[in-house]
């Protein structure tokens, strides 16, 4: 049995904190890329951010997968 494809959008999160807001991007599997959507990102369970923009472009894990190798290695042979 093939293995089912997960989709992925880029989402704006924030988290308030005592410092202010904290706000951040990235590629979210589809499911979790609603609007008001609460999702940990860490394993500390009082790292709650809430989705305050979803993408309408998706993307598959293994294009993500190619994206992230290609900056790894980037990085790699920039870095000093």
């Amino acid at each position: 049995m093939a293995k089912k494809e997960e989709w992925y959008r880029q989402c704006t999160f924030e988290m308030k904190t005592e410092r202010g807001l904290l706000r951040d991007v990235a590629w979210i599997p589809e499911n979790l890329a609603k609007v008001g959507k609460q999702i940990y990102l860490t394993e500390a369970p009082d790292a709650i951010y809430t989705v305050v923009s979803a993408g309408t472009d998706r993307r598959d894990g293994s294009w993500l997968k190619l994206k992230e190798n290609a900056q790894r290695n980037y990085r790699q042979t920039t870095d000093i």
